[in-house]
């Protein structure tokens, strides 16, 4: 892997005859991709081996940047490698399992792969009768080693459960990508710890439960269908291919403007500011987003108007007020909502996913986009609007290009006489 962050591999042993040939195949396998420095062999004496504990220590090993946590007897495909780790390095607060299949060796598939040289590709097509479409919990996990800091794994006694644990804790920040985990038949483990470590995890998975439930039943829910799941931490939306995005939004827009001779847009949320300059070339715009964005987006536009983010003041007037999928970014959408009654417009098209569209009927949350705390269906978010806004027309456009279901809804608003 090329780049310039820095990859570790963490590959977590517990000393076993029958694992011997297959932790030395994976251990070439890693530092004939990433170097063999950048290799760390973590294991200890303790009895019942303690894998949580053993991946902290090994965590505090490894050189800053992204942190590959493998067992002795797993390993994946290059192109599922590479995805997850370019993702890693892209999200430094969420937890990439690089793997949606699982293929199980039998041993007369493990004495094959052990003739094969480690250093060479690995393919998707290896061994299709063992592989089975299953989601194994762990294997191997990818993050940034801060992610792996600020989220300690939870050290159980021996084998078992912890991963799930694990992955119930970080639920929000896990990202589950395609792949697939090649696993390298040996001895079963002993199964003397698993009934008491599930006991541990099920009492994780209940608190975690019951927090939801009570901020769920104390929360606002927005107009949306009792028992959906809302979002509290959603990640940071970063996207290089925003611009491909919400384009039918824009222009929806810019013929609302030309036909009510619209002169003055305010975009909240302009993203990379591509939409708005190309869209409402001609107009007065002022583009509005986090402070975090607002250098690139002077850079990139040097004579554009953007003003960060200030829930606290109000921009100037104007005729139009876009605001495409901003929404359901946000864990209290009522602030943009504030926000925008305090402008002085004539009127405003928001935007965000039609959720039934999306997920189906009976989605219950929270979103599978890491990035939404939420997302309303038509019903929801059309009475949503109409408890604080005058709503002028409803319509659906498509999300992007590919999109041929019009998941994507709005609203043309304005204030209440």
């Amino acid at each position: 892997m090329e780049g310039s962050v820095n990859i570790t591999v963490v590959i977590l042993w517990k000393e076993e005859k029958s694992r011997l040939a297959g932790k030395a195949w994976v251990e070439n396998y890693y530092a004939s991709r990433f170097g063999r420095s950048n290799v760390i062999v973590e294991t200890t004496d303790e009895a019942p081996f303690n894998r949580g504990k053993v991946i902290n220590s090994g965590v505090k090993k490894a050189k800053d940047g992204v942190v590959i946590i493998s067992d002795a007897d797993c390993f994946l495909t290059d192109k599922g490698m590479n995805h997850a780790i370019e993702l890693a390095k892209d999200n430094r607060d969420c937890l990439v399992v690089p793997h949606n299949s699982f293929c199980d060796m039998t041993i007369r598939q493990k004495r094959i792969l052990l003739k094969k040289p480690p250093g060479g590709e690995v393919l998707q097509r290896w061994f299709p009768g063992s592989t089975k479409r299953k989601k194994r919990p762990s294997g191997i996990w990818i993050a940034d080693k801060s992610f792996f800091q600020n989220n300690k794994v939870p050290e159980f006694s021996g084998w078992g459960y912890e991963d799930s644990a694990y992955l119930e804790i970080c639920k929000p920040k896990v990202r589950r990508t395609h792949g697939k985990l090649f696993h390298i038949r040996h001895r079963k483990q002993s199964r003397r710890f698993v009934h008491a470590n599930k006991k541990k995890k099920d009492a994780i998975t209940k608190a975690i439960k019951a927090k939801e439930n009570i901020q769920q039943s104390t929360g606002n829910n927005y107009f949306i269908k009792d028992g959906y799941r809302h979002r509290l931490s959603p990640a940071m939306y970063s996207n290089p291919a925003e611009d491909s995005w919400q384009e039918m939004v824009y222009s929806f827009s810019r013929e609302l403007a030309d036909s009510n001779d619209y002169k003055k847009v305010l975009d909240i949320g302009c993203g990379s500011g591509h939409k708005l300059t190309k869209w409402f070339d001609g107009c007065e715009t002022c583009g509005i987003e986090i402070e975090e964005k607002i250098r690139r987006l002077d850079d990139r536009y040097p004579d554009g108007n953007w003003v960060s983010f200030d829930p606290m003041q109000t921009p100037k007037e104007c005729d139009l007020i876009v605001c495409a999928d901003v929404i359901e970014h946000l864990p209290d959408p009522d602030i943009l909502l504030d926000y925008i009654e305090r402008i002085s417009f004539k009127q405003c098209v928001i935007s965000t996913p039609e959720r039934d569209a999306c997920r189906g009927y009976s989605h219950l949350g929270p979103p599978q986009n890491k990035c939404h705390a939420r997302e309303w269906n038509q019903s929801e978010f059309y009475h949503y609007m109409k408890s604080r806004f005058r709503i002028d027309g409803v319509s659906r456009v498509p999300q992007n290009s590919k999109d041929r279901h019009m998941r994507c809804q709005l609203l043309i608003i304005g204030k209440k006489s």
